[in-house]
């Protein structure tokens, strides 16, 4: 930019992402136990048991835990329809910006999997929405679909882009599949920046994400 960088038209600052992994694990448990065996004399039997028994595993792993799109501005001097009738710029996880100056262009969202023995259901919750990332109108929404072909086995949601709530946590799997070939999701993020969004250092929304046993075995 040149010396004007300071007008309100422009906006600098960072946007990342950090995932927060929620994991509840439960470990095998193994009992044995064996009848004693006495004898009299005469001819006899006994039986002996050895039982035990594994439990559900539940663990989650985000494998991508970071988006980082750097520092950047609303661009309103480029060509049409960036050209100062624009009143915005979008970040877009999937690869695509729009109108936007200096920001990097990221190619995938937040990968998260099941490590987990049974099928999962998956709440993702945001600490931060537009207002607190920006502090003016815009939007900061999440999508969530199969990173590994059916791995959600009961439908994603959001499967389409859909605002983010600050702190309402959001059911985004029904079953999410334990078995590894088919066991993670990606997450994707669009960032609409107003061009009369305050200029502000590092803003971050760290997501969580909880896992409880899902209705499928």
């Amino acid at each position: 930019m040149d010396g004007d960088s300071s007008e309100s038209s422009s906006i600098t600052g960072l946007l990342m992402v950090v995932a927060v992994v929620a994991v509840v694990a439960s470990a095998i448990g193994l009992f044995a136990s064996f009848d004693k065996f006495s004898g009299s004399g005469y001819a006899s039997s006994d039986t002996g048991n050895v039982t035990f028994e594994i439990a559900s595993n539940i663990d989650i792993n985000f494998t991508r835990d970071i988006i980082n799109w750097s520092s950047g501005y609303v661009n309103t001097t480029g060509p049409a329809p960036c050209d100062g009738t624009n009143q915005y710029a979008i970040l877009n996880s999937n690869g695509t910006n729009y109108c936007a100056a200096g920001w990097a262009t990221i190619s995938q969202g937040l990968i998260i999997e099941s490590l987990s023995s049974v099928d999962v259901n998956l709440t993702l919750t945001s600490n931060a929405n537009i207002t607190s990332l920006t502090s003016a109108p815009g939007q900061f929404q999440w999508r969530v679909t199969d990173n590994e072909s059916t791995s959600c086995t009961g439908g994603p949601a959001p499967s389409t882009y859909t605002e983010i709530v600050a702190g309402v946590p959001t059911l985004v799997c029904n079953d999410l599949n334990w078995e590894p070939s088919t066991d993670s999701l990606e997450i994707d993020f669009l960032v609409n920046i107003s061009k009369d969004a305050v200029v502000q250092q590092y803003r971050t929304a760290t997501i969580t994400a909880q896992a409880e046993r899902g209705s499928s075995p």
